[in-house]
């Protein structure tokens, strides 16, 4: 099973996400916006911890150790700028940031990290970025598409919208020939911590 934990975002923020990356397509022509995949609106979310392949039992470990709910208060979330990873001439993603309650994902990860330390894969990133993967570069992309897309990103308006963001997901990423589905196997609640014991 592969999994990760994520902000399920599809249904409040998937439209709006999607639409600016058909914006940026738009903006580079259909030539080279043909390198890209694009993630369509029902898989948008914010990855939060990516574990790979676990098994079953694992998986039921992973849901003892997080427990019932997760001490912090809901949040209302906004798209924020947008950019390439990495920012070289030979980008892997294009990606949208957080405005509004990025602090709030930061925090999550954080309250995360420990409680799931040396479950399936080690976290392949040094430092925590919250974002929206809207769309990954084919290995055979021409050289100037990266700037190409930064220069796009520059030109497209952040898109509206907020989302309410009240649980984490627990995720299995299941591959298909059409693209992976992302199945909801389990939410916990965020709740407002009481006291300020309440986020060991």
């Amino acid at each position: 099973m592969r999994i990760f934990l994520g902000l399920d975002l599809r249904d409040a923020l998937g439209p709006a996400a999607h639409g600016w990356g058909r914006a940026v397509a738009t903006a580079i022509g259909p030539g080279d916006a043909a390198a890209l995949s694009w993630v369509p609106a029902q898989r948008i979310h914010v990855t939060l911890h990516f574990f790979g392949d676990l098994e079953q039992e694992a998986v039921a470990g992973l849901s003892a150790v997080l427990g019932d709910a997760v001490p912090e208060a809901p949040f209302d979330l906004e798209l924020g700028g947008g950019g390439t990873f990495p920012a070289t001439e030979r980008p892997r993603v294009l990606w949208l940031g957080l405005g509004a309650g990025a602090d709030a994902v930061t925090r999550l990860h954080e309250w995360l990290a420990p409680r799931t330390a040396g479950i399936g894969e080690p976290d392949r990133h040094a430092a925590f970025s919250p974002h929206v993967t809207i769309a990954r570069l084919r290995r055979d992309a021409g050289p100037g598409l990266g700037r190409e897309l930064r220069e796009a990103v520059t030109r497209t308006p952040v898109p509206a919208g907020c989302a309410r963001v009240d649980a984490i997901t627990i995720f299995e990423s299941v591959a298909s020939a059409q693209g992976p589905t992302y199945l909801p196997l389990a939410r916990l609640p965020l709740i407002a911590p009481i006291g300020p014991a309440a986020r060991p």
